[in-house]
């Protein structure tokens, strides 16, 4: 239950927030939300800044409004929605003001809630309400942590970026740009003085449909599944093929907006970026791109757009990555070009799993051959480890468990022990992350200590065997390495314990370590003792003092962890 002291002032503001619209045509107010958050987030990814204040500005900005977007349009959202079209109108000053405005304030509201969390699952004490001041201490041991492991989902898309094959591709765009973005300064016109139009051009779609095969598969969640996966009796394939075009698009648009606001100083970006369109069109143009029946397409986008029937489901999410489409009129979406390039899969896998709950859950299964074929290729540059089979079942008397990768290096006789987890993401959702939390480090102790078991049974030799390696390599065996791997975390803020006699770690953070310099007795043995050292707990960073969140009625004032380290 929310502690009243707090919960009144949120009450007040929230209603307050719903009143601060001043016209009673809610569609406007949400295309108005949605041409500010993409006006803002396309601006400080293609814009440069003026100086380093302004960058700083704008990612205090860019934080409010990715954790204030759901919450911004959860207080507008209602059955206006419903009515056929999506107005169109320019954004003058003081509706970007009123925007911009709005979505900072629920920023602070989605913040205020989620320190609310915190303290729920006691990774924080928040001091009672005096004089409408709150004073918030973090805690808990480990925190920042989650943090820490997002970061390094970033080295996913670098190391892509360093291939061969990546490096002439971009070169060869680089090349074709220039005689691609006159072709496009000459087809852009404005569209009723205020707005947007262009031609089709087979050389500019070429060029960005060639640009998104290098973005998309860089994207989190390209690889979330097989390719054959099934999902409504469509293949994965396709949905990744859907997003690619999103992305092509996506680029596209930006750049005629930029040429076209170039041409004509007077039209604002923020009235051409987030673009209004009829449903079936946007259906039939996918059906066309991809040549797929209208009804699968009609099926794939729907996975793709915030809707009067799913918006109870995602709006509820924080901090959440933003939808590609926001069907705020009858028949018509709002196109988010930040949502076709930030993070599309989050919301469209997210969507996946509500609508096709039996193939999503016949599908992960899947998803462990998966994570071993990219463990075997990562570690195939060595030339000396070897990995055999698939999962290898072993018993003890703990009960039963897989080996879900065994690798062995016969020249230093090391054997190393995988338990490979891919999960679903939870971003900062607490209630998602204390579920994933308790699940994982469960799962994880129990496996540790069923295989440990077995390893001081003398079991691993027969079973080991029965596998068909050869009986040398077995008997010279003289040291096992553990392994915990999850696909995207590891490591939590607060209590629980980690069995330490494995190494814990994710998937990015290994092909981070395996830049560095893995010389050693084995790679094995290498990489597990640079899990345990690159630990997120050991390397938290130094806390950054106070912070204030401010809303009418209530200032929290937060202090950082006293755990944390430099």
């Amino acid at each position: 239950m929310m502690r009243e002291d707090i919960a009144t002032p949120l009450i007040s503001y929230r209603e307050k927030l719903r009143r601060s619209f001043g016209y009673d045509e809610r569609r406007v107010a949400l295309l108005q939300i949605l041409r500010s958050f993409d006006y803002h987030l396309v601006a400080s990814s293609f814009l440069p800044a003026e100086n380093p204040e302004d960058e700083k500005r704008r990612r205090r900005m860019t934080d409010l409004f990715v954790w204030g977007l759901n919450e911004a349009l959860a207080v507008l959202w209602s059955d206006a929605v419903k009515k056929e079209g999506i107005p169109l109108f320019v954004s003058d000053q003081s509706l970007t003001d009123w925007g911009e405005s709005f979505l900072c304030a629920c920023g602070r509201v989605r913040l205020v809630e989620h320190v609310l969390e915190l303290e729920r699952l006691r990774l924080a004490t928040i001091s009672p309400v005096v004089d409408g001041v709150a004073h918030c201490t973090l805690d808990c041991s480990g925190m920042g942590s989650e943090a820490l492991e997002r970061e390094d989902c970033s080295v996913l898309p670098d190391l892509m970026a360093r291939s061969q094959d990546q490096k002439r591709l971009l070169q060869e765009l680089t090349a074709r740009r220039p005689e691609v973005t006159e072709k496009m300064r000459r087809l852009v016109k404005p569209f009723e003085s205020h707005y947007i139009q262009y031609n089709a051009e087979s050389e500019v779609d070429e060029y960005y449909t060639d640009l998104a095969h290098i973005i998309a598969p860089q994207l989190f969640g390209w690889d979330a599944f097989p390719e054959s996966a099934v999902f409504g009796g469509i293949p994965y394939r396709r949905y990744l093929d859907a997003v690619l075009m999103l992305v092509g698009f996506a680029r596209k648009h930006i750049d005629f907006c930029m040429l076209l606001c170039e041409k004509h100083p007077g039209i604002s970006l923020v009235d051409v970026l987030a673009l209004p369109g009829k449903w079936t069109d946007t259906c039939r143009y996918l059906s066309y791109g991809l040549d797929l029946p209208f009804e699968a397409c009609e099926q794939i986008l729907a996975t793709t757009s915030m809707t009067a029937e799913n918006a109870g489901h995602h709006l509820l999410v924080p901090h959440a990555a933003p939808a590609p489409h926001y069907m705020i009129g009858s028949g018509s979406a709002v196109r988010l070009m930040a949502g076709c390039l930030d993070s599309p899969f989050q919301f469209m896998l997210r969507e996946i799993r509500r609508r096709f709950r039996s193939d999503w859950d016949r599908s992960v299964d899947d998803r462990e051959h998966v994570f071993r074929t990219y463990l075997i290729a990562a570690f195939a540059p060595f030339n000396r480890v070897a990995f055999f089979g698939d999962s290898i079942k072993i018993s003890t008397d703990l009960g039963e468990t897989d080996i879900d990768a065994f690798a062995l290096d016969p020249g230093a006789g090391v054997a190393g022990l995988f338990q490979l987890k891919w999960q679903d993401p939870f971003g900062s959702s607490m209630r998602e992350r204390e579920s994933r939390k308790t699940n994982f480090l469960k799962n994880g102790n129990a496996w540790i200590g069923k295989v440990c078991r077995w390893i001081a049974q003398r079991r691993m030799q027969q079973t080991l065997l029965s596998t068909g390696i050869p009986r040398e390599w077995i008997d010279g065996i003289n040291e096992t390495r553990l392994f915990v791997l999850g696909r995207h975390f590891s490591h939590f803020s607060g209590e629980g314990a980690m069995d330490e006699r494995a190494a814990w770690g994710t998937w990015p953070q290994v092909l981070r370590l395996l830049e560095t310099d893995t010389r050693g007795r084995s790679p094995l043995t290498t990489i597990h003792d640079l899990l345990k050292s690159d630990s997120p707990h050991k390397r938290l960073r130094k806390g950054m003092g106070e912070q204030e969140i401010k809303i009418d009625g209530l200032k929290l004032v937060i202090r950082p962890a006293k755990e944390e380290v430099a």
